[in-house]
């Protein structure tokens, strides 16, 4: 069963999800971009200039999901989520990360799961890779996924997108 799908195939960021920048307009924030052509767009969510394919120095944006209930999942079912991605950070200093949030009744922040980074386990090549996790560890909690990325004040990365979000029971 879908629970949720996103891939920002409208062009627009969907008012579900938050971006902010604290680069105090230094550096790029997250944001739909088009990574195609006009005559053959393809829309994601990254970081960055698509003409030049640069993210500024300095630049430092979070990207926070749809807050996801994740109390009325079945015990007997199994919650994943897929994505796909592609980064081109500078490696060592600029750095794209993901993290699971858990929030409370009264969405503060509760606890914080490391999902991984281009320092890790994202592949940082430039070539388009999937993600899969299993989120049961997340059931009966209150979720919301963040995707952060922050560069340093010199070389330039390249770019930063996440597209086709999936999460599912099975």
């Amino acid at each position: 069963e879908v629970i949720y799908y996103e891939g920002f195939d409208s062009g627009i960021l969907s008012e579900a999800w938050l971006t902010r920048d604290y680069s105090l307009g230094l550096g790029h924030e997250w944001d739909v971009l088009n990574y195609g052509s006009m005559d053959f767009p393809y829309f994601a969510l990254g970081v960055g200039n698509t003409e030049d394919y640069y993210i500024l120095d300095n630049t430092v944006t979070e990207a926070y999901s749809p807050i996801f209930d994740m109390s009325t999942i079945a015990d007997d079912k199994t919650v994943f989520m897929e994505f796909a991605y592609n980064f081109l950070m500078e490696p060592g200093f600029d750095i794209a990360s993901m993290y699971a949030v858990v929030l409370d009744e009264n969405l503060f922040i509760s606890d914080v799961y490391y999902i991984g980074s281009t320092e890790d386990v994202f592949f940082n090549d430039g070539s388009f890779q999937y993600g899969m996790l299993n989120l049961d560890f997340l059931k009966g909690e209150l979720v919301t996924f963040v995707s952060v990325v922050e560069t340093d004040d010199d070389v330039y990365s390249a770019w930063a997108l996440i597209d086709d979000i999936l999460i599912y029971t099975m």
